[in-house]
């Protein structure tokens, strides 16, 4: 069972994890942060999107599903 994690330090862990990547899907994201996709990951990459600090963009894998692809914006890169 996962223990529970402060939401600010989840944040800070995909942040992290966006720094060392490019461009992570939303399971390769979990991974990075030793969860497991879920809706709370999702909910908080959405706020991070609204945020500015995260873009996202729909992609298409080789199997036809769609899928969310997350990178850290230019305007969150300029402020660190």
């Amino acid at each position: 069972m996962q223990e529970h994690r402060p939401k600010s330090q989840t944040i800070s862990l995909i942040i992290h994890a966006l720094s060392q990547t490019s461009e992570m899907t939303r399971s390769e994201i979990a991974t990075a942060i030793t969860r497991k996709k879920s809706p709370h990951l999702n909910t908080v990459l959405d706020q991070l999107v609204i945020e500015g600090i995260l873009q996202c963009r729909i992609i298409q894998f080789n199997n036809g599903v769609s899928g969310y692809l997350y990178s850290l914006t230019d305007n969150y890169k300029g402020e660190k």
